[in-house]
């Protein structure tokens, strides 16, 4: 399981499924991509390059709009996380 995926709500039985905020970047509006990779953060904002503590992203509602910019912006963080890796010999 991916980290974004347990950010989301999973069906309960009895329940509708709720969907949930986005975390986003307080600085800029865009989504946040949750990552463990850097130390004292959980998330990063792939835009402005700032890490985050769980409790400092703006939540935002899920959007068509916003569900397909962390896409994106989930691709450009693995494809530079990777670059990374093979840079610092850890891939």
């Amino acid at each position: 399981m991916d980290v974004d995926d347990s950010l989301r709500t999973f069906p309960m039985p009895g329940r509708e499924k709720q969907e949930r905020p986005y975390a986003c970047c307080p600085r800029d509006g865009e989504p946040l991509i949750s990552t463990l990779e850097f130390s004292g953060a959980e998330f990063v904002c792939v835009v402005c390059g700032q890490t985050y503590g769980y409790l400092a992203p703006t939540a935002k509602p899920a959007t068509p709009e916003r569900e397909a910019r962390h896409g994106e912006l989930k691709e450009r963080y693995d494809a530079e996380r990777a670059e990374r890796q093979i840079r610092e010999g850890r891939a």
